[in-house]
């Protein structure tokens, strides 16, 4: 059974704009946050399993975002139980290479520029609980 709370906060255009604590949000509700974003929005955006198991099932979707890139971070579980976050993959960045996402340094490869990923992660986590490892591994 999921349970699933959806929040965050943004700010686009000088404008700071919260997105109000969401109980199980409907994929229309959470489309209709994500569309808000542009590529001058920076902040985060949560969504969490309240009902997850522990230590087995995926807890938490996060998406940093800062002037149309986008860092995605699962908070996953391996198979001992041990903490595991997931993050998307960028092909065409340098592994050598860092950006910085609202004030944390991050490596390129995690940072994607595609918010049509992102939409697609945040409907699967809402209607599964999970991400395939396909988007994010």
């Amino acid at each position: 059974m999921l349970n699933m709370k959806f929040e965050g906060y943004y700010i686009s255009n000088g404008l700071s704009q919260k997105i109000a604590i969401n109980m199980n949000p409907a994929s229309e509700k959470v489309l209709a946050e994500l569309n808000k974003l542009n590529n001058t929005s920076t902040g985060t955006i949560i969504m969490e399993n309240l009902a997850s198991i522990e230590d087995i099932e995926p807890l938490s979707l996060t998406v940093y975002f800062n002037g149309g890139k986008y860092l995605l971070m699962l908070l996953d579980y391996d198979d001992e139980g041990y903490p595991n976050v997931r993050t998307a993959f960028n092909p065409k960045a340098l592994r050598d290479d860092w950006e910085y996402i609202n004030g944390e340094l991050h490596s390129s490869t995690t940072i994607i520029d595609d918010l049509e990923v992102v939409k697609k992660c945040f409907l699967e986590f809402n209607s599964t609980g999970d991400v395939s490892k396909q988007l994010l591994s």
